[in-house]
């Protein structure tokens, strides 16, 4: 093995190894640690379990509230689902709900998903936090692959990857395991069509038909995740991605290969569906009686996307508090406070006031990709992939914010389950993350513009910092200002029982906004001048520990001997 080679393959074992590390490094409680991600706690706020919370010493403040669906439905389908499949039955039914109703054919229990082997083989409180590390290392590692395959560095896709699998939207949905692992799969599918497309070989020969069986497969794994919302968001990005990278062929008139290609995809699709047609076929047929079936109105599905404000979101994650934030520092006093109720005198006990709940409106991607995805638009040159991502970005940002565009996906055949005008941030997701990566290659580049995003950074962080430190010092004479936002911004007065509460909480979201507008700053005033190894790492360490920090927490880490009480 030549010494090039070596040096590949630790590179990308090292990329790899990163990739696996940091959502192991956010779920490290519930994986190595000996704690759960099921929210046991939460079972114990309900009847039977509600009058045995003394005896088992169950907290009387549960982690998390917002995420009782783990618990109270994903944990049951998986123990139900063992119990059949160790008794040597195929769970076809379900006669513990209502007067009993079909199980597998629900498809949300993700029977057949290929990682769900670690629910047969594993405790099923310890398999959920292997399960989401795994599916989020798919998530990241694909994306990478992804985006170094369309023509950016791999700096460029490690940056992509991490953005993509620590977006707020996939930690927030880990209460949803089948939401997860159907995202995960998407960058396949997406370098499955940029292959055929391009008619890529392997070693020197045509590939065609391997492409295709692979993007069959990630199409599968999607449909049998079981979440047929994402199912049929990863089919209408991917149809979006190859639209454009079609049209771009036949404006150099390959209309030979563009025709060629469509046919290929179009087997690819229709492949994967029959892979999964054993998940599918059932899950279409029980969807079919669902509530959904029936049409919401246009004007209803918008009523369900994201206020104007909630713009905040892409900035600081808990702008509007956070259902696992069960106090906030006072910086008046320096010390901790615990909530215990707001301002009308009602008992609460955590922060989250958002229009949209938690999961729903989870949007933070980092600050550093959203300055490299604008910095590689502006900067850089751009190639047809990026016009394709930022038409999509800025067409899902539309949809998610429930403006009249939305009619462009409300009239399509078959998407009756698309009723979440706010998911769409799965689509900007995706959309920043590879534009973010493009970003950085631009970044590499010599620019009179780098110097502009610097001092953006810098400047803009500093300023931030320094007002802080004004208001702090000068609060009584800020105090009116700071009362008017509280009472004029709808719920905050729900979530904190005075005006300096609501204050300091602010205080250390747009104090860590401003330190991370700094740090972002240095990195685009490093580019260039040091070594691109150094700048780049600095940019790596930026935006890994901004994501984490941001979502630090949200998911719990619950004892699991809670679970193994049974009231008698």
């Amino acid at each position: 093995m030549n010494q090039s080679l070596k040096t590949f393959l630790r590179q990308e074992v090292f990329i790899a190894l990163l990739l696996f590390l940091l959502p192991l490094i956010l779920f490290f409680p519930q994986t190595l640690g000996g704690k759960t991600l099921v929210p046991a706690e939460n079972l114990y706020q309900y009847p039977p379990f509600s009058s045995y919370r003394e005896v088992v010493n169950a907290p009387d403040q549960v982690h998390n509230g917002l995420l009782d669906d783990l618990i109270l439905q994903n944990y049951q389908w998986k123990s139900f689902l063992n119990q059949n499949i160790q008794a040597g039955e195929i769970p076809l039914w379900n006669p513990h709900q209502f007067a009993g109703q079909p199980f597998i054919a629900a498809g949300q229990q993700s029977t057949f998903y290929p990682l769900s082997i670690l629910f047969y083989i594993m405790p099923i409180p310890s398999a959920y936090g292997w399960f989401t590390v795994l599916n989020l290392f798919i998530a990241g590692w694909l994306m990478m692959v992804f985006v170094r395959n369309i023509g950016v560095s791999i700096l460029g896709g490690l940056i992509a990857g991490i953005t993509y699998q620590l977006s707020g939207f996939f930690i927030a949905s880990v209460v949803h395991p089948m939401i997860v692992s159907a995202g995960a799969w998407l960058p396949l599918m997406l370098l499955m069509a940029e292959f055929i497309i391009r008619d890529q070989p392997l070693f020197g020969r045509k590939a065609v038909s391997l492409w295709v069986v692979i993007g069959a497969g990630a199409l599968g794994c999607s449909v049998f995740a079981g979440h047929p919302e994402i199912l049929i968001y990863n089919l209408l990005i991917t149809a979006f991605y190859t639209g454009g990278r079609l049209i771009g062929l036949l404006r150099e008139r390959k209309i030979r290969q563009s025709m060629r290609a469509s046919g290929w995809i179009a087997g690819f699709v229709i492949l994967g569906m029959a892979l999964g047609a054993v998940q599918f076929i059932p899950l279409f047929e029980t969807a079919s009686n669902n509530w959904r079936q029936q049409r919401t109105s246009l004007e209803q599905v918008l009523s369900y996307a994201h206020p104007p404000r909630d713009v905040a979101l892409f900035l600081m994650p808990n702008v509007y508090g956070s259902p696992a934030h069960h106090s906030y520092f006072d910086v008046f006093t320096l010390e901790t406070v615990p909530i215990t109720e707001n301002s009308h005198d009602e008992p609460i006990n955590h922060t989250g006031w958002g229009i949209k709940n938690y999961v729903e409106g989870a949007s933070y991607l980092g600050i550093l990709p959203l300055f490299l995805a604008l910095f590689g638009l502006l900067a850089g040159r751009r190639k047809i992939e990026q016009w394709i991502f930022l038409v999509m970005t800025l067409l899902a940002l539309t949809f998610m914010f429930g403006l009249p565009t939305y009619a462009l996906v409300y009239y399509l055949p078959g998407v009756n389950q698309l009723n979440t005008a706010f998911r769409w941030i799965f689509a900007v997701t995706v959309g920043v993350s590879v534009l973010a990566g493009f970003g950085i290659d631009a970044l590499r580049q010599p620019h009179p513009l780098k110097r502009w995003f610097a001092r953006v950074g810098m400047i803009g962080g500093g300023a931030l910092l320094i007002g802080l430190g004004i208001s702090r010092l000068f609060y009584g004479q800020f105090s009116g200002l700071v009362e008017t936002i509280f009472r004029r911004m709808a719920l905050a007065d729900s979530a904190f029982p005075t005006v300096q509460a609501f204050y300091s909480y602010q205080f250390i979201n747009l104090l860590m906004l401003g330190a991370v507008l700094i740090a972002v700053g240095l990195v685009f005033g490093l580019a260039g001048r040091v070594s691109s190894k150094k700048w780049g790492a600095l940019a790596v360490g930026v935006l890994a520990l901004d994501l984490l920090i941001g979502s630090w927490g949200f998911n719990p880490a619950s004892d699991p001997l809670l679970l193994a009480f049974k009231p008698p």
